[in-house]
């Protein structure tokens, strides 16, 4: 199993050094953001943060848990929006 490993170690390194030759230098992630389409239910949520966790590399899942200042946001946003296609559709 551990020579498996080391193998497979080999075949990164070769590959992120033959990149590095080629030219390309790459920047180095320390975690991402995750975005729902909408609000869910942290209940709900518990299958895709337990499949995140499973993901190679992945040290830590947290959730975020929406609030009224996400609302208000949402409906600022709306609202300029809105202002924007009304002054589109109907220009003075």
């Amino acid at each position: 199993m551990a020579g498996a490993a080391s193998a497979a170690r080999a075949r990164v390194l070769a590959s992120d050094s033959a990149q590095i030759g080629a030219g390309h230098v790459t920047d180095r992630l320390k975690g991402v953001w995750v975005a729902f389409d909408k609000d869910i239910r942290d209940d709900d949520a518990e299958p895709l943060i337990a499949a995140i966790k499973c993901l190679r590399g992945v040290q830590a899942v947290t959730p975020a848990i929406a609030d009224s200042s996400d609302w208000m946001a949402r409906e600022r946003i709306r609202h300029e929006l809105g202002k924007e296609i009304w002054a589109v559709l109907y220009p003075k």
